[in-house]
């Protein structure tokens, strides 16, 4: 059984054609929906991946997954052997924070978070579903987005899914130990996420190899895209690869608001002493 892979992009990005650069480099059989459309909210994808799994047949395995993200890393057969192993349904990215919509009101958030750590492995740091990256059988996908797309707790699907999986445990299972999605974020370098000597990129404390990572949140928690272009770099045979610069730099605004808070202190400092 083949395993096919859909996105929902409306534009044509850099990022999209690194998403599509990875899933051509595997061979995956692959769709992107949504091209040219006008975005209208995250209920438009929704609605978009319920649509295509509702015409495959009900074991097909799926990946709905983010673009401008999300890289692929290994083939489908591992893919389809790592997901088989679970013996579930639907595998659902983790990651260390992910609280959207609804869910990121205070009182929601608080909540939420506990039932995350109440039902996480002890002293896991992946505990939040995320719905960038979402793994299971047609059938089974199409019962949770047809739950997501009609849920009024939000139209929002990342707060609508943790909300029907707060309900339902069972529906959906996390990836906590990241087997095949990595949750990467730049500052977990070194202390979750090692890259290899050939640079695969490795969970050192759970021993995974994911086939999929997913760099979430690229305009603010990611501050570079450097593990992203390593790993597509490596990925990358024919110089194809566009790598990507954040526009946000951390360390170049503390140096600016030292700077501005220096001159201020200055300017009043020959302020007092000149009117002594």
């Amino acid at each position: 059984m083949s395993i096919k892979v859909v996105t929902y992009a409306t534009c044509m990005k850099d990022q999209l054609k690194n998403w599509e650069l990875s899933v051509k480099t595997f061979n995956y059989d692959y769709t992107i929906l949504g091209m040219g459309e006008k975005w209208l909210g995250w209920s438009q994808r929704t609605e978009g991946y319920l649509n295509f799994v509702r015409k495959q047949e009900s074991n097909q395995i799926v990946v709905l997954c983010d673009a401008y993200d999300l890289l692929f890393v290994k083939p489908p057969n591992q893919l389809y052997d790592k997901f088989i192993a679970t013996g579930k349904n639907i595998i659902v990215s983790a990651e260390p924070n992910c609280c959207t919509g609804q869910m990121d009101i205070p009182d929601n958030k608080k909540m939420f978070t506990k039932v995350c750590k109440k039902r996480s492995p002890s002293n896991n740091t992946f505990i939040y579903p995320c719905a960038g990256c979402v793994v299971g059988y047609a059938g089974a996908l199409a019962i949770l987005y047809e739950q997501i797309l009609n849920n009024p707790f939000d139209t929002d699907d990342q707060s609508s899914l943790d909300d029907i999986w707060i309900k339902n445990p069972d529906i959906l299972s996390l990836d906590y130990n990241s087997e095949i999605i990595g949750t990467v974020y730049e500052p977990d370098m070194g202390s979750i996420w090692v890259l290899t000597k050939d640079n695969i990129i490795h969970n050192k404390k759970t021993g995974s190899y994911p086939c999929i990572l997913h760099f979430p949140g690229s305009k603010g928690c990611n501050t570079n895209y450097e593990t992203y272009n390593t790993v597509g770099k490596k990925m990358d045979k024919n110089g194809e690869f566009i790598p990507l610069y954040s526009t946000f730099n951390g360390k170049l605004y503390i140096y600016i608001g030292m700077f501005i808070f220096l001159s201020i202190f200055t300017i009043f400092i020959i302020f007092i002493s000149n009117n002594k």
